[in-house]
């Protein structure tokens, strides 16, 4: 029998997803990503096609599997994190819209109409957190309670990133109780849902995927999704983790006072707690595990600005760095390597879909301060 000695993650990012194998030891064996893009249907709404999600991670293991020399029945576990993201789907896991991003403005009104009709307190009281678009999803699901009762109606399921790859792997509906507690309708200290707050919001409870431990089992991959993917069948799948909370552990943070930053599309300060922290500036999270709660401080535009600085004006630097036989981030860097210490004191105000802890504000928009005629680009 081969031994199982390797462990699969799946990243669904913002801006791409990775899927990386690791041994035992933790040591990474192989990996493959691939992007896709953040669509802007119009101004202030960023959202997400979910199939590209699924056709990134087969892809993504077609490549690891058929190109990088590993064996799928080495596999022992399948792991996964996400973004965070809301939609709609149909029993088959179909989805019946495109996913709501973080970066999405559009449920300003309805923050408003969940202060008066659910109360601030009430939310705090339950998830210890605010009532803010973009970070949190009622708002979101209560913007398609108004605007798409249709797909409300003949929804099976609200899912998240990694509620769909799990389904696809599995075909189980579920959701990770970290991921729960950014939806505002589950009790952030007993990790269940909280039926009551999701009705009055518009939300039938049936709409609620199951609850589940980020290490749990939840199922295993199905004959179809290892036709799919080139897993084995039989291969068990845990129930996944917000990616903040994967990366504080991956960085070593897991006890009671560790730190850790971590810098994706967005950008984190995290802390492990004992408990939430009621500070209403704060993000409260729960942890990859009973008991341990992650208190965050965090910027909505991080590696994001990076991507969107290439895409707007990284046409030059994108021709120079193919001339270079380089890649155009690390080409961006050797041109950063050449600017002085401070950039002379051009500094940019990442926040270009709003930002969120602690300054909390939707309408906050980016900003480079400080150009001058000596402003310039590398050479």
């Amino acid at each position: 029998m081969m031994h199982k000695d390797l462990l699969l993650g799946i990243d669904v990012g913002t801006t791409g997803t990775k899927c990386s194998v690791y041994d035992f030891h933790g040591k990474r064996v192989a990996s493959a990503y691939r992007e896709y893009p953040m669509l802007h249907p119009r101004p202030g709404w960023t959202e997400q096609d979910p199939s590209r999600w699924w056709d990134a991670v087969c892809c993504n293991l077609q490549t690891i599997f058929q190109s990088q020399d590993i064996d799928k029945n080495r596999i022992a576990a399948v792991g996964t994190s996400s973004t965070n993201a809301v939609f709609l789907a149909d029993r088959q896991g179909q989805p019946l819209c495109n996913a709501i991003s973080l970066h999405d403005q559009r449920s300003g009104t309805q923050v408003e109409w969940l202060k008066e009709n659910i109360g601030e307190e009430r939310i705090r009281a339950l998830a210890a957190n605010r009532i803010a678009n973009g970070s949190f999803s009622l708002p979101a699901l209560r913007w398609l309670v108004e605007n798409r009762p249709d797909l409300i109606k003949g929804a099976h399921k609200l899912m998240v990133p990694c509620g769909y790859v799990i389904q696809k792997l599995t075909g189980e509906f579920t959701m990770n109780r970290p991921r729960m507690s950014l939806t505002l309708m589950a009790d952030i200290r007993t990790g269940q849902w909280d039926t009551e707050i999701a009705e009055q919001t518009g939300l039938p409870a049936r709409l609620l995927p199951s609850p589940c431990g980020s290490a749990e089992i939840v199922g295993t991959v199905t004959q179809w999704a290892a036709s799919m993917t080139g897993l084995a069948a039989g291969t068990p799948v845990t129930g996944g983790t917000i990616d903040t909370v994967a990366a504080t552990i991956g960085a070593g943070a897991v006890d009671e006072g560790d730190f850790a930053l971590t810098i994706g599309s967005s950008g984190r300060l995290c802390s492990i707690a004992g408990q939430p922290m009621e500070d209403p500036r704060l993000l409260n999270l729960y942890g990859a595990y009973d008991g341990q709660y992650i208190i965050v401080q965090s910027t909505n535009n991080a590696c994001v600005s990076l991507r969107w600085f290439r895409d707007t004006f990284g046409r030059e630097a994108a021709r120079q760095a193919q001339a270079a036989g380089c890649g155009i981030y690390p080409y961006l860097d050797r041109l950063a390597d050449t600017a002085p210490a401070g950039a002379g004191g051009l500094i940019w105000l990442p926040y270009l879909a709003g930002e969120q802890s602690p300054v909390w504000d939707t309408r906050a928009r980016g900003v480079f301060y400080g150009a001058g005629l000596e402003t310039d680009y590398p050479s």
